[in-house]
C-alpha cells in the first residue's frame, strides 16, 4: 500500500507520524511523510522519505511576534492572528506539494494542524482519509475548545469549536474552493474540521482515555487508541538518545531528581528562568534536571540542576520524582505514562487543560508560565512530592502505558481504513 502522511508544526506533531510511518514502513508499505522543512534531517535519520513543507516550525515559533505572543499568554485568536500571516503565502505551495506526492497514494494520514488541506486532497483523489488529534481539537458539546477555556461553558461549548476552527479554516478556504472547483468539486459551506464527526467520519483519537475520554458525539467513524508513543530504537535512529553515562552518574549521587522542560516552547529569559528553578530546587531541598528542547539554555551541571540540549523523556523520566513542563500532549503522556507527579506550567493551546484533568485525578497542577514565580513552583510542587500523589501517579500511569495506540492506528490503516469513504 501507499501510504501519503501529512504532519505540520513542532516536533510533537510530526513525531507521531513518524512513528506510524515507521511501523508501517517495517511492515512493507511504502510511507512517506510531509513535514516542515526544519525537521526532513531527523525524519530522513529514521529512513522515512519526508517532503519538505514550505516553511520552518522552528522559525515561526522563535520569531518575533511568536515570542510576544505566546510569552504574553494572549488567548488563541491572538496566537492565531500572529502565526497566520507568515504561513499563508505558502498554503498554496503546501496544497501543490500534497496534491502531487500524492499521486500514487492509496490512503491519506493527517494530523489536527493543517488537516483541511490533506482532507481537499483526499476528495478530489478519491481515497480514504484519516486525521489525527492529540488533543479535544474537534467539535463536542462535552467541554469547550481547550484553547478557548477550561471551565465548563454549558450549551456554549459546542459554539467554541466553530469559533476557532472556523477562524482557522478561513485563512485557507479560497485556497481550497478554487482546487476544489478546478477538480470538478462544489465547494463546501462547512469546513471539514467541523463535520468529519458529524459525517461518521474516521478519526483517530490518539490521547489517553484514562486521562480524558473520548466525548460520546465524536461520531461512529471515531475511535480512541491512546496516545502514540515512539518507540525507543526509532528516537536512537533520530538522535534523541537515552540518558547519557554522565547524566546517570549525576542522578546516582543523590534523591530522585525533578524532570524540566519546555519542548518547543520559545523561553525567553534563559538566565532569569535557570535562577528561578535553582531557587525552587533550593528551597524543596530537591535536585533537578532540565531539558533544553528548542530554548536556549546552557549545558552543564551545579549541585541542585543538570541542563542538557537533548535526551529521550521517555527513558529519563523513570528516574524523576516528579516533572515540571509546558503540558504539550506528547509530553504530558510521556510523564503520565512514566508514573510521575507532574506540575504543568503552561503556554498556550491546550496545555491548561491537561493541566486541569491531572490536578482533577490528583496526579498533578497547573500554572501560567508567563506569571512564574519561584514561590508559585515551591508551593505547587511541594504537595506533588507526597507519598500519596506519588501513589496515585504509579497507578495511573501503569494504565497509560499499557495503551497501544501506534499498533492500534497501524491496524485500522491496514484494515478498516480502506473500507471508509473518502471526504466529500
Amino acid at each position: 500500500m501507499n501510504i501519503f502522511a501529512f504532519a505540520v508544526g513542532t516536533r510533537g506533531d510530526v513525531e507521531p507520524f513518524l512513528a506510524i510511518a515507521a511501523a508501517l514502513q517495517d511492515r512493507g508499505h511504502s510511507v512517506q511523510l510531509a513535514a516542515p522543512a526544519d525537521q526532513r534531517d531527523w525524519i530522513e535519520k529514521a529512513g522515512i522519505r519526508a517532503i519538505d513543507m514550505p516553511f520552518e516550525a522552528k522559525s515561526v515559533m522563535a520569531s518575533a511576534d511568536m515570542q510576544k505572543t505566546i510569552s504574553s499568554g494572549r488567548n488563541i485568536f491572538s496566537q492565531t492572528s500572529a502565526i497566520l500571516p507568515k504561513l499563508r503565502q505558502g498554503f498554496a505551495e503546501m496544497l501543490r506539494r500534497v496534491h502531487d506526492a500524492s499521486a500514487d497514494a492509496d490512503v491519506i494520514l493527517s494530523g489536527q494542524l493543517g488537516m483541511n488541506i490533506p482532507a481537499a486532497v483526499a476528495a478530489v483523489r478519491r481515497i480514504p482519509f484519516l486525521p489525527t488529534t492529540f488533543f479535544p481539537y474537534l467539535p463536542t458539546h462535552a467541554f469547550p475548545s481547550p484553547v478557548v477555556s477550561v471551565r465548563q461553558l454549558g450549551p456554549l461549548n459546542h459554539t467554541t469549536y466553530s469559533l476557532v476552527l472556523g477562524q482557522l479554516a478561513r485563512s485557507v478556504k479560497p485556497m481550497i474552493d478554487g482546487y476544489r472547483t478546478a477538480h470538478g468539486l462544489p465547494v463546501t459551506r462547512k469546513p471539514f474540521t467541523l463535520r468529519l464527526t458529524k459525517e461518521n467520519r474516521p478519526v483517530a483519537i490518539a490521547w489517553s482515555r484514562h486521562i480524558v475520554p473520548m466525548p460520546d458525539d465524536y461520531g461512529a467513524g471515531a475511535f480512541q487508541p491512546g496516545t502514540i508513543a515512539t518507540p525507543s530504537p526509532l528516537r536512537d535512529l533520530t538522535g534523541t538518545a537515552a540518558p547519557g553515562d554522565a547524566l546517570l552518574e549525576w542522578i546516582a549521587k543523590g534523591p530522585a531528581p525533578v524532570f524540566i522542560g519546555f519542548g518547543s516552547m520559545p523561553v525567553g529569559d534563559t538566565a532569569a528562568t535557570l535562577d528561578l528553578f535553582k531557587n525552587a530546587l533550593r528551597e524543596l531541598g530537591q535536585r533537578g534536571v532540565l531539558v533544553g528542547g528548542w530554548s536556549d539554555f546552557p549545558e552543564g551541571e551545579s549541585d541542585e540542576l543538570y541542563c542538557t540540549h537533548t535526551v529521550d523523556y521517555a527513558r529519563l523520566l523513570p528516574y524523576c520524582a516528579a516533572a515540571i513542563h509546558h503540558g504539550g500532549a506528547g509530553t504530558l503522556h510521556s510523564s503520565v505514562a512514566a508514573g510521575v507527579p507532574t506540575l504543568i506550567t503552561s503556554f498556550a493551546v491546550e496545555q491548561p487543560f491537561w493541566g486541569a484533568h491531572l490536578r482533577r485525578l490528583g496526579v498533578g497542577d497547573q500554572l501560567r508560565f508567563k506569571s512564574l514565580t519561584k514561590d508559585d513552583v515551591v508551593t505547587r510542587l511541594r504537595p506533588l512530592l507526597g507519598e500519596d500523589v506519588a501513589d496515585r501517579a504509579r497507578r495511573l500511569g501503569e494504565k497509560v502505558s499499557a495503551e497501544d495506540g501506534l499498533g492500534s492506528v497501524v491496524t485500522f490503516v491496514e484494515g478498516d481504513l480502506l473500507k471508509t469513504d473518502p471526504p466529500s
